[in-house]
């Protein structure tokens, strides 16, 4: 790294600190709408893809810090409005 290279590579450093938050926030609210037969079908896959790239021992945090966050993370709901009680007419 020269001088030359060395304030760009500060600032795009910089914007990724940045953009952490949001993109930490974004797959959050995809783990909490993923169903549980889902996340292991798609755990099942990185293992076996994190297999054939001999990634094990990342994996397994990955795998186990998804599975904790998803657990405490619950899906935002929409609210509904409540049903119109109808009335009576005879």
């Amino acid at each position: 790294m020269t001088r030359d290279t060395t304030p760009s590579a500060l600032d795009d450093l910089r914007a990724l600190g940045r953009k952490i938050p949001v993109y930490w926030r974004q797959y959050l609210d995809w783990l909490a709408d993923v169903g549980w037969g889902r996340f292991a079908l798609l755990s099942l896959l990185a293992i076996l893809v994190c297999g054939l790239l001999l990634l094990p021992g990342l994996l397994i945090w990955l795998i186990l810090g998804s599975a904790a966050a998803k657990f405490f993370v619950r899906p935002r709901r929409l609210a509904l409005p409540a049903p119109e009680k109808e009335s009576a007419h005879e």
